[in-house]
């Protein structure tokens, strides 16, 4: 399909969503969903950048996800309860279930979250608070950046006794936030938590450069009410825009090759890893730096092997590992081992 079917495509499919979806969680924002449509032709390209390696190896493949129900994985976080575990969820249009998947993609179940509804979750994010693991799950896509407001379901991790979860395993939702960003409507695939705060950093998708945001999960925020509001604290400005080169090997997504689809902090604080459709960057905070501080720098690059759409990062247990998936089977899942100085 040329780049301009595709943007025909695109626009017509938009344009009868904007009409089958005039109700629903939160509302949609028809104004800023027009101006949106305005935009899908992609970001704009740039010359090629150079950046400095991560010192992370080169990607090894270390399986395919063997469970089909896990079409299309959007999120991925180290569980903080198992060690040799990750979760995972699908892209918008499915039950409301987390797949627990072995660091070699094996099946080791799944969970349904009771009481959760699906609008389109994009990322996982994976913390302790009390003593207790969770997961959060960002209900953030919005392709149209039309959404009035968007949510985060959080659950208590579920214990896994045994090789892998019951067939009937359900978890609960112990908390569910919904908000909206500061300056409006944002499309939003990437999730992580600070660990030392609590809070969700959340990171925009098709803003040029992405924004940064802050949200407090805390269970008795200051001055709660019925929807949260997710701050602005700045831009992460060091991602390379797409090239013409990324355009002629991947069409119409190579315009779409430099938006962030996933991001994960480390425990300890001291690294936040962004991936996009071409390759994942790591920024390092300095002792007593704020994330924002860190991520306005240039990243470090870490290359990615061909995917066709990779949506979802997470650290492993201090820092020394990284996961990296994506949509579309079969599903590929790879790992990236820290080769330099311990982390």
């Amino acid at each position: 399909m040329t780049f301009r079917a595709a943007f025909a495509v695109t626009f017509l499919a938009a344009a009868g969503a904007a009409f089958a979806c005039a109700h629903g969680e939160g509302g949609r924002d028809f104004p800023a969903g027009f101006r949106a449509l305005l935009s899908i032709r992609g970001a704009a390209v740039g010359d090629p950048v150079e950046l400095p390696r991560a010192p992370y190896a080169d990607a090894a493949f270390v399986g395919r996800v063997a469970n089909p129900k896990l079409a299309e994985s959007s999120g991925l976080a180290f569980s903080r309860r198992t060690e040799d575990l990750l979760w995972s969820h699908n892209d918008s249009g499915r039950r409301p279930r987390l797949y627990a998947l072995g660091l070699d993609g094996r099946d080791r179940g799944a969970v349904l979250v009771e009481g959760a509804f699906e609008v389109d979750w994009e990322s996982l994010g994976a913390f302790e608070r009390d003593g207790r693991a969770y997961l959060a799950i960002a209900d953030t896509g919005d392709n149209f950046s039309w959404r009035r407001t968007s949510q985060i379901v959080v659950i208590e991790e579920p214990p896994l006794v045994g090789e892998r979860f019951a067939e009937d395993a359900t978890a609960q939702v112990v908390q569910r936030i919904r908000f909206r960003y500061e300056d409006g409507p944002r499309d939003c695939e990437a999730l992580a938590i600070d660990d030392a705060t609590g809070d969700a950093i959340l990171l925009s998708k098709r803003n040029e450069p992405p924004v940064l945001y802050r949200l407090s999960l805390a269970e008795d925020a200051e001055g709660e009410t019925d929807i949260r509001v997710a701050r602005r604290i700045g831009e992460v400005p060091g991602i390379p825009p797409p090239t013409e080169t990324d355009v002629a090997e991947r069409r119409w997504l190579g315009r779409y090759s430099a938006m962030p689809t996933g991001l994960d902090c480390s425990r300890d604080g001291r690294y936040a890893a962004v991936v996009t459709y071409k390759d994942a960057y790591l920024f390092t905070r300095l002792e007593g730096e704020s994330w924002q501080t860190s991520l306005a720098r240039t990243p470090e690059r870490i290359p990615l092997p061909p995917l066709r759409q990779a949506e979802a990062i997470a650290f492993g247990p201090e820092s020394r590992s990284l996961f990296v998936t994506s949509e579309r089977l079969p599903t590929p899942l790879f790992r990236f081992d820290w080769r330099g100085a311990k982390p």
